[in-house]
């Protein structure tokens, strides 16, 4: 029985992050083409930055539901919260956040980097080789957002300084995914 329970949350694991990936991939072409076609309307700027907020605020919180009870996942349901209620009113009121849609992906990218230090915490408890790389990440992340907020990129427009940062983003949240795959099953023995 505990071999067929490891080899569920093995198999949930892997959808999991499969459905990372897949938000990864979507992030790196919403920055791709917020860099190179930076005439995009802000309205459009804020229901594109609204949903990825709320799709990755619902892949953290199924994080959460579906993690059998591993420890890994315990702080999900809030980073997914609140990149829901952020995409939620982006979504609703695009033209009064526009002002407001850097602050807003600051804080996307800072809450995106606080859930990977997290995990590299876990990482580091469990003798994980990866937790430097993921804590790098998740670093990163955070100094992004922080720059993000602060936009110390005065002559770049708007849209491209968001582009550049959600392909930034995306890239990291992807090689971070590709490294917890590879490693799925040993990753489902520690926390599970």
């Amino acid at each position: 029985m505990g071999r067929y329970v490891i080899h569920k949350s093995a198999d949930d694991f892997n959808k999991m992050l499969n459905f990372s990936v897949a938000a990864c991939l979507i992030q790196l072409m919403v920055g791709c083409s917020l860099f190179f076609l930076p005439d995009i309307s802000l309205k459009v700027l804020g229901y594109v930055c609204g949903i990825v907020f709320f799709i990755s605020g619902i892949n953290s919180a199924s994080k959460f539901f579906k993690r059998q009870g591993a420890k890994l996942y315990r702080f999900n349901l809030v980073f997914g919260l609140i990149l829901m209620i952020l995409g939620l009113l982006i979504i609703l009121v695009p033209y009064s956040v526009a002002s407001f849609v850097t602050v807003l992906f600051g804080i996307y990218l800072i809450t995106i980097g606080c859930n990977k230090i997290n995990y590299s915490i876990w990482f580091k408890f469990a003798d994980d080789s990866s937790w430097f790389l993921t804590f790098v990440i998740g670093l990163m992340l955070v100094i992004f957002g922080f720059m993000v907020m602060f936009n110390p990129f005065a002559k770049l427009t708007l849209t491209r300084l968001i582009g550049t940062f959600i392909i930034f983003s995306s890239i990291l949240d992807l090689t971070d995914t590709i490294m917890l795959k590879r490693r799925a099953e040993k990753v489902v023995k520690i926390f599970w």
